[in-house]
């Protein structure tokens, strides 16, 4: 069984291809599929699915939008899985910086360009009061839109994660400057800024796994 694409309008097109047969009625099922772009685009996006469908991987369509998902997904969590401390900085995360930009998007919708430009903006300005978020905070965000996705795939919501495919900003490695002990025994830690010999025992001691 094979497809066919329509054109809907000047970028838009439709795809209809036929899954197989209702189970109950024995009538043919047949799933319509509306993208936008060129022909070509159109045409491999119909090869996606019609390879899905022959490998049972076809996911049946949602209207389901990714604040909605994040939300029965978070509150499930703090059920099943995670510790309450966890929850509460899982859900923070997903209130505060993963919901306001991603939210609106259909689930099924959700693509790797979303998550590149997703970054670009918490990175220029994801905070509450509009100021810039750090890479390690964004990571933090990634990865728990990740493994929210990785459910929704294991629960063959989607076909697959695009947080997977789009790695998060990459943190910036601390650089320690090296120099001479002043007369208090103070030392320069990252970007230069004095700490005792005691404060700089403690930290190789902590990184090391030892005790305090």
């Amino acid at each position: 069984m094979t497809g066919s694409v329509i054109r809907r309008g000047k970028n838009s097109w439709r795809l209809k291809f036929e899954i197989g047969r209702h189970p109950s009625t024995g009538e043919r099922d047949t799933r319509y599929v509306t993208v936008r772009g060129s022909k070509k685009q159109a045409k491999e996006q119909l090869t996606q699915l019609l390879a899905a469908r022959d490998s049972g991987s076809l996911v049946d369509p949602c209207r389901r939008t990714v604040r909605e998902y994040l939300a029965a997904w978070i509150n499930q969590a703090e059920v099943q899985a995670i510790s309450g401390k966890t929850g509460d900085r899982y859900r923070a995360l997903i209130e505060k910086q993963i919901a306001p930009h991603l939210g609106a998007i259909l689930l099924q919708k959700l693509r790797p360009a979303d998550i590149a430009s997703w970054h670009m903006t918490l990175l220029r300005g994801g905070r509450v009061d509009g100021g810039p978020l750090s890479p390690q905070t964004v990571g933090h965000a990634h990865r728990v839109l990740q493994k929210s996705l990785n459910d929704a795939l294991r629960h063959e919501l989607v076909n697959r994660n695009v947080a997977a495919v789009v790695p998060p900003p990459k943190v910036p490695e601390l650089r320690w400057r090296r120099s001479r002990p002043s007369r208090s025994g103070a030392w320069f830690g990252p970007f230069g800024k004095a700490r005792s010999t005691r404060t700089l025992s403690c930290y190789l001691r902590r990184a090391c796994g030892g005790a305090n």
